[in-house]
C-alpha cells in the first residue's frame, strides 16, 4: 500500500551492532546427494556465527526445493520473522542457497536494506551490511547464480527431448497409467479397469458407428455428462496440487471435472506416443511410446477435432469481451463454488457449475441474473459509507483495541515454536516426517489465523475505499444490464468500470456468498486490512435488498 515504504523507513536500524542472526539452509535433491544437507549447511553457519559473536536467534529451512524462485515455506516462515523485526541479519552458506534470480534477490535486498537488516554469505565476501564491496560482489555472484538457472534450465529440455525419443513420458503420468514409486526409466503399466473406463468415455464422446437420435443427431455426450458418467463409476483424478488448500476448496473429493475429462480424452499418450513441444522451433514432435496403447491415434484425432467443432459453435466472433463484476469472485453460498457467466436466451447470468464438474450443491436454483447479482453488490457496497472522522476514529478504536498487541505478542511466540520445530525435525525429534509436517502445518494456521495488520495498512484500505465509492456507480450511458453491447468503444467504457469494481472486490473481500434459492447475500468476508473498518460502517452489516434480509459481515485472514 502507498505509505508502506514510508513506514518501513521509520522503522529501519542500523545493523552495525546487530548480533541477532537467523539462519537459512535449502538443499535440492542433487545438492543433498553431494553432501549438502541440511546439517552440513547449519554446522558451518553456526561455527561462522560463534567466530564473530553473533546470536543464532531462528533456523528456516527448505527440503528438497529449487532456489529459482520464492515459492518455499520455510523462505517465506523466514522473511516473516525478518519483517516482524525480529533479526538483524540473515546469514546463508552461499547466495544461490538465498535465490538464484537476480531479480527476486536483488528485490529481497532493496526490501532488506529499507528494514535495516544485511544478507550475508557465509561461504562468500557477501555483506550487503558493508557499502563498499557487499553490493557488487552480491550482484557479481548474483549474476553467476542465473546464468546457472539458465544452464540448468537447458539442460532440463535436452533430457525431456532424451526422454521423448526413448518413448518415456514427460511430467505427471495420465491417470490410468502407474510406474514403481522412485523408478523414473520404468515403463508405465496400464490398469486394465481404467482402460476400460477409459473406452467407455470416449465412445460416450466419439461412437462409432454414430448412433443416431429420433431427431437425427448423433449421441455424443458433452463433457459434463462424460465427467458425471465417470465419477458414478468411482473414477476419481490425481492432481499436484492434492493435498493443497487450492485443490481442498475446489474438488475436496477428487471428482473428475469436464475440463480435466477433455484434456485426458484428448491426449495422445493414449494412442501408444509420447508428444514433445520444442522450445526452440515450436513444433510439436510425436515418438513412439513404450507404453501400451489404449485407442488408436485416429480416434483420438476425431475427438480433438469435434472438440473444435463445438468450440466454434458456441464461441460469438466478438472484438472486445464483455467482462462481468463478480464472475469468478461471488461464490454460491450451497457449495462454495465460484459463480462464472453462462449465456443463455434468456440473457446472461451467474451460474453455479458444480453440477455440471460432478460435485454437490444443495442449492434448488442453480443461477441468478446478471442485473440482480449486480444489484445486490450494489447494495453490499453503499453500506461501505465511512463518517467523515473515519481516519482519528479507526485510530482511536485500534489504540484502545487490547487485542492488537496481543496479537503481536503471539504471533512472535508462534514464530519462535516453529523455529524449534525446524530445529528439532533437524536433529531426528518427530517419529515421521508426516508428525512434523502436520506440526508445521498446525502453527501456520495458528499464525495466519491472528492475521498482520497494523494501523497504516487500515488507513490505506480506508483510503481505497473512499476512492471506490465515487467511482462505484457506472456511467449512465453504458448499459450494463446489456449482455452485449452492439459497438466496441460502449464495451471497452463498460470493460473499464467493470475492471475497477472487480478489482476492489478482489482487495477488499476474502469471499462474498449468494444464496441462489432467496436471491440474497448471505456473506461477506472482509480481508484483514478492512476487517477493523467494519465497526465504523452504519449498523455495522450490508442493508437489505429488495426488502430481503440483510448478509452478516464475516472476518477472514487469508
Amino acid at each position: 500500500m502507498p505509505s508502506a515504504n514510508r513506514r518501513l523507513k521509520r522503522s529501519v536500524r542500523s545493523t552495525a551492532d546487530g548480533r541477532r542472526v537467523v539462519l537459512y539452509i535449502r538443499y535440492s535433491s542433487r545438492m543433498q546427494e553431494d553432501g549438502w544437507s541440511l546439517e552440513a549447511q547449519r554446522r558451518i553457519l553456526e561455527a561462522h556465527c560463534a567466530e564473530r559473536g553473533w546470536e543464532v536467534v531462528a533456523v528456516f529451512s527448505d527440503e528438497a526445493k529449487s532456489a529459482k524462485d520464492d515459492h518455499r515455506p520455510g523462505f517465506q516462515d523466514m522473511m516473516a520473522f525478518v519483517r516482524a523485526g525480529k533479526a538483524d541479519r540473515i546469514l546463508v552458506h552461499k547466495l544461490d542457497r538465498f535465490v538464484r534470480h537476480l531479480r527476486i534477490l536483488l528485490a529481497y535486498v532493496e526490501e532488506l536494506d529499507r528494514r535495516g537488516v544485511a544478507l550475508v554469505c557465509a561461504a562468500q565476501p557477501i555483506d550487503t551490511g558493508d557499502p563498499m564491496t557487499g553490493k557488487l560482489v552480491l550482484v557479481i555472484l548474483g549474476v553467476l547464480a542465473e546464468m546457472y538457472l539458465v544452464a540448468l534450465s537447458e539442460e532440463t529440455i535436452k533430457g525431456k527431448r532424451e526422454r521423448a525419443e526413448q518413448g518415456l513420458w514427460l511430467g505427471m503420468l495420465p491417470w490410468g497409467y502407474h510406474v514403481p514409486k522412485g523408478d523414473p526409466h520404468a515403463v508405465p503399466a496400464l490398469d486394465p479397469a481404467k482402460a476400460a473406463l477409459w473406452r467407455a468415455a470416449a465412445d460416450l464422446y466419439d461412437p462409432l458407428p454414430p448412433r443416431p437420435r429420433p431427431e437425427g443427431r448423433a449421441e455424443a455426450r458433452t463433457w459434463g455428462e462424460i465427467s458425471a458418467f465417470l465419477n458414478a463409476r468411482g473414477a476419481r483424478m490425481r492432481s499436484r496440487w492434492q493435498g493443497k488448500a487450492q485443490w481442498r476448496d475446489r474438488n475436496p473429493d477428487g471428482l473428475m471435472l469436464d475440463d480435466t475429462v477433455a484434456e485426458m480424452l484428448q491426449n495422445l499418450f493414449y494412442a501408444g506416443v509420447v508428444v514433445y513441444d520444442d522450445p526452440d522451433t515450436g513444433e510439436q514432435l510425436v515418438f513412439e511410446g513404450k507404453h501400451a496403447a489404449v485407442t488408436d491415434r485416429a480416434q483420438i484425432e476425431r475427438i480433438r477435432a469435434k472438440s473444435r467443432r463445438r468450440l466454434s459453435l458456441h464461441t460469438r466472433p466478438q472484438d472486445t469481451p464483455r467482462l462481468y463484476t463478480a464472475n469468478g469472485i461471488v461464490r454460491c453460498a450451497g457449495c462454495r463454488h465460484p459463480l462464472n457467466i453462462a449465456h443463455s436466451p434468456g440473457g446472461a447470468r451467474y451460474a453455479c457449475l458444480a453440477r455440471r464438474r460432478g460435485a454437490v450443491c444443495p442449492a434448488r436454483k442453480h443461477s441468478i441474473k446478471v442485473d440482480e447479482l449486480d444489484a445486490l453488490l450494489d447494495g453490499l457496497i453503499a453500506r461501505l459509507d465511512l463518517p467523515p472522522t473515519w481516519r482519528r476514529d479507526i485510530v482511536d478504536a485500534m489504540r484502545r483495541d487490547s487485542s492488537t498487541a496481543q496479537r503481536q505478542r503471539r504471533r512472535a511466540d508462534l514464530h519462535a515454536r516453529l523455529s524449534r520445530v525446524h530445529e528439532r525435525h533437524e536433529a531426528g525429534g518427530f517419529a515421521s516426517k508426516e508428525a512434523y509436517r502436520a506440526r508445521v502445518a498446525e502453527l501456520r494456521a495458528e499464525i495466519e489465523s491472528l492475521g498482520a495488520v497494523d494501523d497504516g495498512d487500515v488507513l490505506d484500505a480506508g483510503a481505497v475505499i473512499a476512492s471506490v465509492m465515487a467511482l462505484w456507480s457506472l456511467p449512465a450511458d453504458v448499459p450494463i444490464a446489456d449482455a452485449q453491447p452492439r459497438d466496441d468503444a460502449t464495451r471497452a467504457r463498460l470493460n473499464e468500470h467493470i475492471g475497477e469494481r472487480r478489482a476492489f472486490l478482489q482487495m477488499a473481500f476474502d469471499t462474498v456468498e449468494v444464496d441462489l434459492d432467496r436471491g440474497r447475500l448471505v456473506t461477506a468476508a472482509l480481508r484483514p486490512a478492512f476487517q477493523p473498518l467494519a465497526q465504523l460502517f452504519p449498523s455495522g452489516i450490508p442493508p437489505p435488498v429488495s426488502g430481503r434480509t440483510p448478509p452478516a459481515w464475516r472476518t477472514t485472514n487469508r
